[in-house]
Formats: structure tokens, C-alpha cells, sequence
């Protein structure tokens, strides 16, 4: 009597597997930086589709196995032509893409219908086939599943609670000392007297030299700053050339791998540093002095601080309002990018609509900033983190949707043509500067007690040598400008702060910019100015 084969061996269900995980494959490589319901469309898109054909081949072949496989054929052929296409783009002519995409098409459409054919001629014998395909699909999905499972678990409530901040001992090296503090009067002890706290960063802001170089010249908003009041650190660095590591260091008020437990230069764990941006010391520190905790959404998961007392973020179902009814997501624009499809919507209003949600997440900000002072009683810290001068350059100057598809035609949405990225970042610092002056100015005219205004760039433009050189600009009031100067690095902001205004005595640090970035947190390697004499 023969034994009945399992399931696993007479079901061929590697043809869904194959249809998913492209789309679970792409989450899990962006799982810190979306929500886990982008991928939903995408999944359900390659569902039906793989259904679609598998009920196709099957009314041809009259074979749920030959029928799975020729499925799984077109499955492959269609979701590696966008990385089949770019790999052979990004080493020739870009005049030649046109011309590259077609060739791919043809080749890939040959080989699928080769494959179908095989398969059609090998009958039942190729019944023998669907254990060990069923076996490689199911250790192929196998990986995106456990880093997805791995970040929800490790993000979950009750895994996700903060532990109380702990000082790290001084452990500088005699190439590290320590600048003497400084210990002007502080503010009073009464609460209802404390300064508001607003630090802003406009992502990827550069210094006034910086955009000297790309043709720019920003001494009409720097000096309107000034007559507000602000103190511009015309030689200041940022400490890490990465938002996540630039934010964290400062929040963390040291270097990463002096604020951070860990196990030394190898260490590659960035979760302490991912946690670090929303629980931290500075937050902290401001917590127990009683003050209201506001922040902004920004569009990226890892970078909100969602439990913050008060979470402000623009209405979805206004921002759908204004979308189309056909519009994507960024992820979902990428997910189709590596398509047999992407060739239809390269230059389609569906890549502009994908920055749809960036671009009415800066203007929400930009819009409720000024707001924050006379609606929401002090003291307050408000962190409003702007995605902009940063990719993509959907801004115009007089800050109109930029629909042109060339200035964010990937899916960093970065173009690849030097100009019009230098183009596209202009557009944007006209338009922040624009809106920054009459923001700050009304920050500081509506609030009862002049205000603590931190305004800076989390690092600079993509200039490799300049990547440090980022905007810093600061209203220390009553007289707290005094103790600011030119080379500060944002480690040592929140030290000033709480030397001026609560009457610490925190040492200052050493301003160095330290060669880091997320897959080496800890590394000590120190980068030079760029230029060597400052302005």
C-alpha cells in the first residue's frame, strides 16, 4: 500500500510565497523607516496578480504544479526587472535607459515564454518538483519574517518602555579634555518663569559657506536672524554626517561612544542609538524641570516621539483630500520601481504624488510651529523636526509642489544629475527661508517669556567633504548669546542650556565631528574642518 504524500509534498503553495516576498523583502530592509501598513497594497497587488495568472496557466495546462512554476516564472521575470534595468543603467550612457529598459523587457518576455514552455512538455513528472521549491520558498520568506517580527516585538509596549537615564563616567582620553564650564546667573527657580525651548532642525541645512559653493548666498536670511536676536555659529560642525547619529549624540549631550553602553569600535548594534533619539538625557532633563514635551510628526517612525505629551500631526484624511485617488506611497512607488511596471510610471503624475504626505508634513509643521507659544501653556520643550532642505526637493521657492518628476526621479528621490539636485536643494532653502523668519519672529513675539530657539541643520548637503557643515543659529535670551561661539557642535548646545538657564555645571565637551555611521555607531575617528580655516 502507498503512502499518501503530504501536503508539503502535493501543494504547490511556493507560487504565493514567491508573490509576497518581494513586498515583505522591501519592508523588512525599511522597517525602521515606514509603517508596517504600506505594505499592505503592494501584498494584496502581488496576490491577485499570481492568482490571476496561476488560474490562467492552469486552464492551459490542466497542472497546479506546471501551473505554479510557470507562474513563478513570470513572478521573478517581473519583479527583478527594475533591478536588472539599473544595474546595467547605472554603468552605461543614461541616454541609453530607454533603450536598456526595452532590451530587458524583450530578454526577460524570451526566457518566460522558454520556461512555460519547458514546463509545459515535462508533464507530471515535474510533480516531483514541489517539495523541494516549496522547501526554498519557505526558507526564503523566512527572513524577512523574522527581522520584521524581530523589530515589532522589540518596539511593542511593553518591551519598548524606556529605562531611567543613567550618567556615563567620563572616560576621555588626554587627546579629549574638556572645556571649563561656564556658569552665568541661571533662571529662576519658578517654574511659571522658565523659557519655552524650541529646537528646530531643518534636515540637511547647510552652512553659509557650503552654499556659497553651490551658488547661493544666504546672508539675507542669516542677517534677518540676527535682528531677531540669534547668535550664528559661523564655524559650526555637526558631530555625525547621519540624522540618526547627528540627533542621538546631541540628545545624548556626548560623542556615541561615550553616551552609549557598548562593547567597543565593533560593536554594530544600532538600537541604543535608535532609542536614544526619543528617550534620552536632554528629554529627560526637561521632564523633571516640568516641562510640556511637544513634538511634531515627521514622517519617519524612528525619529517621532509619539509619546510625548503633547503629538502633533496633520489630519490624514485631509491630506487625502488633497491626494488623487490614484496616488502611492513612497514605498509603494519603490516596491513597483523594481517592476516590470516601473518603465509606465517613471515620469507619470504617480512620482510626484508619492511625496505627497512629505510635502503636507513640512507645511503642517511650518504652518501649527508659531501656534505652539500661545496655545499650549509653558514651560515647554517643543522638537519639530523639518524633512526639508533634505531629499526629495519637492519645494519651490514661493513653496508650491515642485511636480517636475526630474528632481526626484529615484526612489531616494534624489535626482541623479548634480545640477538639478543643487537646483532642487536651493528651491527648498529659499522656500524655508521664506517661512523661518516670520516663524521665529512670531515664536518669540507670542511667548511670555523670551524663549530658548535652537535652529540648525541635523548635518549638511551631500557634499561629501562639507557633510558636517550644517546651520546653527541660536536665541539665547537674556543674555545667554554671551557664551555661545563659533565652533559649537550640537553636543555641547543642551549643555549651555543647562548651564545658562538652570544653573548646572556640565563640562563642556570637545567639538569634534567623529567618522561614524549606523552600522559602526561607536567608532572613534575624528574628520578634520572642511575647509581647514573656517569663514
Amino acid at each position: 500500500m502507498k503512502k499518501k504524500k503530504s501536503l508539503f509534498t502535493r501543494l504547490p503553495f511556493f507560487v504565493l510565497i514567491f508573490s509576497v516576498y518581494p513586498s515583505l523583502a522591501l519592508l523588512s530592509t525599511n522597517i525602521r523607516e515606514v509603517e508596517i501598513s504600506v505594505v499592505f497594497r503592494p501584498l494584496l497587488f502581488s496576490l491577485l496578480g499570481a492568482v490571476a495568472f496561476l488560474l490562467m496557466f492552469q486552464f492551459l495546462f490542466r497542472n497546479w504544479v506546471q501551473s505554479s512554476l510557470a507562474t513563478t516564472v513570470l513572478l521573478l521575470c517581473f519583479f527583478t526587472y527594475g533591478h536588472v534595468t539599473r544595474l546595467v543603467s547605472d554603468r552605461l550612457d543614461p541616454s541609453l535607459n530607454r533603450g536598456i529598459q526595452i532590451t530587458v523587457y524583450l530578454i526577460l518576455t524570451v526566457l518566460a515564454v522558454l520556461a512555460v514552455r519547458w514546463f509545459l512538455r515535462k508533464g507530471a513528472g515535474i510533480n516531483a518538483w514541489t517539495a523541494p521549491v516549496n522547501t526554498v520558498a519557505l526558507v526564503l520568506l523566512l527572513l524577512p519574517v523574522v527581522q520584521i517580527a524581530g523589530f515589532v516585538t522589540r518596539e511593542s509596549p511593553a518591551a519598548s518602555t524606556p529605562p531611567e537615564p543613567t550618567s556615563v563616567p567620563n572616560s576621555a582620553s588626554s587627546t579629549d579634555q574638556e572645556t571649563p564650564p561656564t556658569n552665568p546667573a541661571p533662571t529662576t527657580g519658578d517654574p511659571s518663569q522658565y523659557p519655552d525651548v524650541y529646537l528646530i532642525v531643518l534636515d540637511g541645512y547647510s552652512r553659509a559657506d557650503t552654499l556659497e559653493v553651490l551658488g547661493y548666498d544666504n546672508s539675507e536670511f542669516l542677517n534677518a536672524l540676527e535682528d531677531l536676536g540669534f547668535y550664528i555659529a559661523e564655524c559650526g560642525r555637526t558631530n555625525y554626517r547621519h540624522t540618526l547619529l547627528s540627533m542621538s549624540s546631541m540628545f545624548s549631550m556626548d560623542l556615541l561612544w561615550r553616551a552609549i553602553p557598548n562593547s567597543g569600535p565593533a560593536d554594530h548594534d544600532p538600537a541604543p542609538v535608535y532609542e536614544a533619539l526619543v528617550h534620552n538625557q536632554v528629554r529627560s532633563d526637561f521632564e523633571q524641570r516640568g516641562y510640556t514635551i511637544v513634538a511634531f510628526q515627521t514622517g519617519y517612525s524612528w525619529d517621532e516621539w509619539t509619546d510625548a505629551d503633547i503629538y502633533l500631526k496633520p489630519d490624514d484624511a485631509e491630506i487625502n483630500r488633497e491626494r488623487q485617488a490614484s496616488s502611492i506611497t513612497p514605498f509603494e512607488y519603490i516596491f513597483l520601481r523594481n517592476t516590470a511596471i516601473y518603465p509606465f510610471i517613471e515620469n507619470s503624475a504617480l512620482s510626484v504624488q508619492r511625496f505627497y504626505q512629505n510635502y503636507y508634513e513640512v507645511n503642517y509643521t511650518l504652518d501649527e510651529l508659531p501656534k505652539v507659544a500661545s496655545s499650549i501653556p509653558g514651560p515647554k520643550f517643543v522638537y519639530a523636526h523639518i524633512m526639508s532642505p533634505h531629499t526629495p526637493y519637492i519645494f519651490l521657492p514661493d513653496g508650491s509642489l515642485n511636480t517636475d518628476s526630474r528632481f526626484y526621479n529615484t526612489e531616494t528621490g534624489t535626482p541623479s544629475n548634480p545640477e538639478l539636485q543643487a537646483e532642487g536643494y536651493i528651491n527648498s532653502i529659499k522656500f524655508l527661508n521664506s517661512r523661518m523668519t516670520t516663524i521665529l519672529n512670531e515664536i518669540i513675539q507670542n511667548s511670555k517669556v523670551p524663549p530658548i530657539i535652537i535652529l540648525q541643520g541635523d548635518h549638511g548637503y551631500v557634499l561629501e567633504e562639507r557633510r558636517f557643515n550644517n546651520l546653527m543659529a541660536f536665541h539665547f535670551p537674556n543674555g545667554g548669546n554671551a557664551v555661545l561661539y563659533p565652533t559649537i557642535t550640537p553636543i555641547n548646545t543642551f549643555r549651555l542650556v543647562s548651564n545658562v538657564y538652570f544653573g548646572t555645571d556640565l563640562p563642556l565637551r570637545n567639538d569634534v565631528s567623529n567618522d561614524a555611521d549606523v552600522g559602526r555607531p561607536y567608532i572613534q575617528k575624528r574628520v578634520p574642518p572642511f575647509p581647514e580655516t573656517c569663514p
